[in-house]
């Protein structure tokens, strides 16, 4: 598994984290970052397709360590 914080514009209501089984968020001015471990570039991409899907703009994507 590898960790990845992935950045977005604006607020992430708690109904559409809800939906996202899982990501931990964190507000920041005018974005949201979410954390979340993903198994392998395919689970990435999907996970990134649900955000968009969602309508969330995405802002930047970063690896970090795992439980940091």
């Amino acid at each position: 598994m590898t960790a990845y914080e992935i950045s977005v514009k604006g607020h992430v209501s708690d109904a559409l984290l809800a939906d996202l089984d899982g990501l931990e968020a964190h507000e920041r001015p005018a974005m949201t970052v979410l954390r979340s471990d993903v198994d392998g570039a395919d689970a990435l991409r999907a996970l990134l397709d649900r955000l968009s899907d969602r309508g969330l703009e995405l802002i930047d994507v970063r690896q970090v360590e795992p439980g940091g």
